[in-house]
């Protein structure tokens, strides 16, 4: 019995690390972007940031993390940005982004 909880202990691990590594390269173009969300300082800098992670959910539309940290980045430059309009770009943009993930993932 022991034996058999072992076994099913060690297959749930393994289908764990396969899911994980599922796809290096996702992993590293996320890395690299939350790497640039982090230190983004200006406006314009968000929105590189939000433009790659919008190109990452574009090649992995499984994922619903790259509209997420797109649509934060949005959200962030829209506090860091002077006028009504302009804000409201960013934080209508962000919106759309957010409605567009839960309709492909659920709510």
């Amino acid at each position: 019995m022991m034996k058999k909880y072992t076994f099913m202990i060690a297959i749930l691990m393994f289908s764990i690390q396969l899911s994980f590594a599922a796809d290096p390269a996702y992993q590293k173009a996320m890395g690299a972007q939350l790497e640039k969300l982090e230190s983004a300082q200006t406006a314009e800098q968000l929105r590189d940031a939000a433009n790659g992670f919008s190109r990452i959910a574009e090649m992995n539309q499984d994922e619903w993390l790259p509209n997420y940290y797109a649509a934060l980045a949005l959200i962030n430059a829209g506090f860091r940005t002077e006028g009504l309009q302009a804000q409201d770009a960013f934080y209508h943009e962000a919106k759309a982004l957010l409605e567009k993930t839960v309709q492909a993932h659920g709510e």
